[in-house]
């Protein structure tokens, strides 16, 4: 980890949920998405520190644990600690990103860096 792993950043991605369900027991699917998502965001943004948001959890959550959503669109902000007792000087916190309903909703579209002005 370099100078760069400790600079707030933002992407936004998708995440294909569907591949890592493959052998998974019905009721513990949507917990395993929760794992798979903070192991996506530890592996972009390098920080061990990954928070998952309250709406993303619903968004997992809505058809109960054992029908999880196949895709989901994620944001990714790497933050910077202001805890005086955390081991990390940066964390994530990822979000759910509202797509549009319907045929082409825009699951497909690749990472993204947000840039903040």
């Amino acid at each position: 980890m370099g100078r760069e792993a400790h600079v707030p950043k933002t992407l936004e991605h998708t995440i294909n949920l569907h591949r890592k369900m493959e052998n998974v027991k019905a009721t513990r699917r949507a917990p395993r998405c929760i794992k798979v998502i903070k192991k996506a965001a530890q592996q972009l943004l390098h920080t061990s520190d990954v928070r998952i948001d309250t709406n993303l959890n619903k968004e997992l959550f809505t058809k109960g644990a054992k029908h999880p959503p196949n895709r989901v669109r994620v944001k990714m902000q790497r933050k910077i600690n202001e805890d005086e007792d955390a081991k990390d000087p940066m964390y994530t916190l990822v979000t759910f990103v509202e797509i549009p309903k319907g045929r082409n909703r825009g699951l497909g579209k690749p990472t993204t860096l947000i840039t903040e002005d």
